[in-house]
């Protein structure tokens, strides 16, 4: 698991309501501990962002 990490290059996380919060949570510690890019998006406007 730890070598799928080393070569992950961004995480997206998705959700709404509570879930978007805890998303937040989750960008900082992949960002902080893990070293690797992160965001957050509203499930809702996900289907909008281009891919890539």
């Amino acid at each position: 698991m730890d070598r799928d990490l080393a070569r992950t290059r961004r995480i997206l996380l998705t959700g709404c309501g509570t879930a978007w919060h805890a998303g937040l949570i989750g960008e900082y510690l992949f960002e902080e501990l893990a070293r690797v890019p992160a965001e957050v998006e509203y499930a809702s406007e996900l289907r909008d962002q281009p891919v890539g």
